[in-house]
């Protein structure tokens, strides 16, 4: 536990929560009906989201969101407690975003929340961010970035067990997250876009 705060503060010196979501804000498309925050921690992204798309309704959904006790966001914001392997969603999102959210899965949770969002959800844009282990020792760590993370990805690991579950239905595009000088980012963004169906296949 002693190299937690540590972890915490690498990421926090880096600004890597205003990066991330400075990034993730513009891949949201203008006239989106419904975004799903699937993993939305205390809601700083959702609440991001729906000020900058105040006709967007978005969802954000976490274990670890406590009922009542944020200040009124916008009106077209909803956080919700639950788990979001079986999220309470009736209709389908226009955006899943998951960021900073796999590591923290076992493996076959890993594998189950990918078939969710792709083959249940189905939206039309999935928005991921993992952190790149490649890049830890220039925040000075020797392992992994926080306590609870099951798994960290270097791009090569990312193509092979994320963007490969997605292929089949999605198109992958890499977003830059302020490379250093040798070209390795701290984050790993991705946004995937789901491809037209084939004539004579279901949607």
């Amino acid at each position: 536990g002693a190299e937690q705060p540590k972890q915490e503060d690498a990421e926090h010196k880096m600004g890597l929560h205003a990066m991330r979501h400075a990034l993730i804000l513009p891949e949201i498309p203008e006239g989106a009906d419904f975004v799903l925050d699937l993993g939305c921690a205390g809601g700083r992204l959702s609440r991001e989201i729906a000020k900058a798309h105040p006709g967007t309704t978005v969802i954000g959904i976490d274990a670890a969101v406590r009922q009542g006790g944020y200040a009124p966001g916008p009106k077209n914001l909803t956080l919700k407690k639950g788990n979001i392997l079986y999220p309470d969603i009736e209709r389908v999102p226009d955006v899943v975003i998951l960021t900073e959210v796999i590591e923290h899965l076992d493996a076959p949770d890993r594998t189950e929340i990918l078939r969710l969002v792709a083959g249940r959800l189905r939206p039309a844009r999935i928005i991921i961010t993992v952190p790149n282990v490649a890049y830890n020792p220039r925040m000075g760590l020797d392992g992994y970035r926080h306590k609870d993370h099951r798994i960290e990805y270097t791009q090569e690991l990312f193509q092979t067990e994320v963007a490969g579950q997605l292929a089949g239905f999605y198109t992958a595009r890499h977003v830059p997250v302020r490379p250093d000088e040798v070209g390795l980012d701290p984050v790993i963004l991705y946004v995937f876009d789901r491809r037209a169906p084939v004539a004579g296949t279901p949607a």
